[in-house]
């Protein structure tokens, strides 16, 4: 929701705008944002036999979902034809693998190559930042927590959903915890899947170095940005990587190290680099990748040069709508064909 709020509750007053949510677990501000800007807001139930024919007799001109794949009913609900023009925007970084959905609203610096074979819909590259992220207000202050290592430690932060963490990933947690006993690789705790890659490391990792890997409880908000911040180093997992962790790197000035993917799923990191013109910390290959970790977490003094730097692109990645603004010009071209 961080990436498409601001995007969905600023809709021009031309664009009639009806909101649905589909049994929500809770109620929030964001909630609450969204729909103020509705003309019309319903809370629907899970039962499609509801669903639909109330969708259906909206007769709708454009249908747009913020994502599909993260819940068995919007990607159930999305298999069916329920507007002549349905739109998917960037809250999953995957097509949808549809007929059904016409089109994915994308990025240009999100894609190298042309995307047409990964995607079952149009791609529609935005030239503009596809997204109007808030500049994260906890960085003002965040309280330090003790992470309960020595000092000297070389801190490197794996701060993805422990689902993230897949088998390709091991090896640059292994290279990095042998390469120097001070190096210490940080996860969060998630639903208890870290027991799982614990586990699974340790049958990769000599036994000498595997207690240099810490698993931290669940991470408040604070304490998320204080370990964020405290980091020597980022690392984006692949081969789906992060998109708010990018950016809320970037925020506190911790660089990111992120691998050159060929999906959407792993090109946040590259693609938020390339536009603000900072690659250094893109990794052409795996053993690229665990070098340059390994350089920055030794060498303070980039991180310091890296935060002095990113300042400078502050007003183009955050509370930037030049990309929604963009957004919206293409709803009018489409909608008025």
């Amino acid at each position: 929701m961080d990436f498409y709020k601001n995007t969905l509750s600023n809709f021009p007053d031309e664009f009639h705008v009806t909101m649905i949510s589909i049994s929500p677990k809770y109620f929030d501000k964001v909630t609450s944002k969204l729909k103020a800007r509705a003309d019309e807001y319903y809370q629907l139930s899970t039962q499609f036999i509801e669903v639909i024919p109330f969708i259906l007799k909206c007769e709708f001109d454009m249908i747009i979902y913020p994502e599909i794949g993260m819940a068995p009913m919007i990607y159930y609900l999305a298999m069916h034809r329920l507007a002549p023009i349905q739109t998917l925007i960037i809250g999953h970084p995957e097509t949808s693998g549809m007929k059904s959905i016409d089109y994915f609203i994308s990025w240009k610096h999100f894609h190298e190559k042309d995307p047409t074979s990964q995607f079952t819909e149009t791609v529609v590259q935005l030239n503009e930042l596809p997204l109007c992220y808030d500049f994260p207000k906890e960085i003002q202050h965040i309280k330090p927590i003790d992470l309960g290592v020595p000092k000297q430690s070389r801190l490197f932060f794996v701060p993805m959903l422990a689902f993230k963490l897949h088998p390709s990933f091991d090896v640059v947690i292994k290279e990095i915890v042998e390469a120097d006993p001070s190096n210490i690789v940080i996860i969060p705790s998630y639903i208890g899947l870290e027991k799982v890659i614990v586990e699974r490391l340790k049958s990769k990792i000599k036994s000498a170095s595997i207690s240099q890997l810490i698993v931290l409880p669940h991470l408040k908000r604070n304490a998320y940005f204080s370990v964020l911040q405290q980091a020597d180093v980022i690392l984006e997992t692949f081969p789906f990587g992060g998109g708010n962790t990018m950016l809320q790197s970037i925020a506190v000035g911790t660089p990111y190290v992120s691998l050159r993917g060929t999906q959407l799923r792993g090109s946040f990191g590259c693609g938020f680099y390339t536009y603000i013109g900072e690659e250094q910390f893109i990794a052409k290959s795996v053993d690229d990748y665990i070098q340059i970790a390994l350089g920055v977490a030794a060498d303070k003094g980039i991180k310091q040069a890296f935060r002095d730097r990113v300042k400078a692109s502050y007003g183009r990645l955050f509370d930037n709508m030049a990309g929604s603004d963009e957004f919206y010009e293409w709803m009018r071209s489409v909608l008025q064909d």
